[in-house]
């Protein structure tokens, strides 16, 4: 018998298709330095707006340099991990039932309910209040 079957299937869940670490106390030490001083500039405050020449400009890259390289090595712009970085930290926060789901988006800088709905969906196959009633 393999050691990677099991007698007991786990029940069907989220699947998470964010494969790197995403909190700055993760291990990125496999990533390029400059890529990891975004990721760290990024998660320091997920409320903020971050633009790609401004975050090149951190790591003294052109913005299409640093485009390519997180690319390399993430397999994501700089954006779309921002966009992962968001959602996740959405979803942890969507269980504190103390913050409404407005605090929520606000949080992981969404302006707009619309936008963060659509995201959320699109990523996680539910929308934030779904998640929240554990549907």
């Amino acid at each position: 018998m393999s050691s990677l079957s099991t007698a007991n299937p786990s029940p069907l869940r989220l699947v998470n298709p964010f494969p790197l670490p995403v909190w700055p106390d993760a291990p990125l030490t496999r990533l390029d330095p400059c890529v990891v001083q975004v990721i760290k500039r990024m998660v320091t405050d997920l409320s903020q707006p971050y633009y790609l020449e401004d975050l090149a400009a951190e790591v003294n890259l052109c913005p299409r340099q640093l485009e390519r390289l997180f690319q390399q090595e993430t397999h994501f712009t700089p954006l779309q991990y921002l966009k992962r970085l968001r959602l996740e930290k959405a979803k942890a926060l969507l269980l504190d039932f103390t913050l409404s789901i407005k605090e929520v988006r606000l949080e992981v800088g969404y302006q707009h309910a619309n936008w963060f709905g659509v995201d959320f969906k699109e990523a996680f196959g539910i929308t934030p209040q779904q998640y929240r009633a554990g549907k």
